[in-house]
């Protein structure tokens, strides 16, 4: 609801959502994820996990994340993804970089583990891009205690493709009598 409606699964972790995120997008491995120059290894490192290639794209000027021309730059015919991170509650250009992902037809992970309930021109961050990573360990200014971490999307697809993957790849949604999906941790 705080979101705006869509659907969310609790994960273990910030790095876990955007591992489960990447996984929801089913992306062929040895391709490339576009990733923001200023993160937490935990905002890249899911990328080589799931055997893709992380892509840094540089910062805007006077920001902490890329923006659109940052994010043009490094787009190649091999990009299958683009993670914005928010860092310390500065949204990114989204409408820009939306406009450059839509253009090639790339979706678009938001990492909001940095910036809860940050709105970029009265929208909250998160609510922009195809699916969304928060961080809730203790470190946030929104945690549960310890470590943890939502996976927010407005399309039901998606949702089930992340619930999927971050509970050992249990059949969820599926036909009954459905085995596991896929291999996956309980994350």
């Amino acid at each position: 609801d705080f979101m705006g409606g869509g659907f969310a699964d609790a994960v273990s972790s910030g790095t876990s959502a955007i591992y489960v995120a990447l996984r929801a997008l089913d992306l062929e491995p040895f391709t490339e994820v576009v990733v923001g120059a200023l993160t937490d290894a935990g905002g890249m490192m899911p990328v080589p996990l799931i055997n893709c290639i992380p892509v840094v794209a540089d910062t805007a000027p006077g920001r902490f994340a890329p923006g659109p021309e940052e994010i043009s730059e490094v787009i190649s015919p091999l990009t299958r993804a683009i993670i914005v991170p928010h860092i310390a509650g500065d949204p990114a250009d989204m409408e820009g970089i939306l406009t450059v992902a839509r253009n090639h037809g790339i979706p678009v992970i938001e990492d909001c583990s940095q910036a809860h309930g940050a709105k970029l021109n009265g929208k909250l961050v998160g609510s922009f891009g195809d699916i969304a990573a928060f961080s809730t360990m203790s470190g946030k200014h929104m945690n549960t205690g310890g470590q943890g971490g939502v996976v927010y999307t407005k399309s039901e697809s998606l949702y089930q493709a992340a619930r999927r993957a971050s509970d050992r790849g249990k059949p969820f949604f599926m036909q009954q009598g459905d085995t596991n999906q896929a291999a996956s941790m309980n994350l």
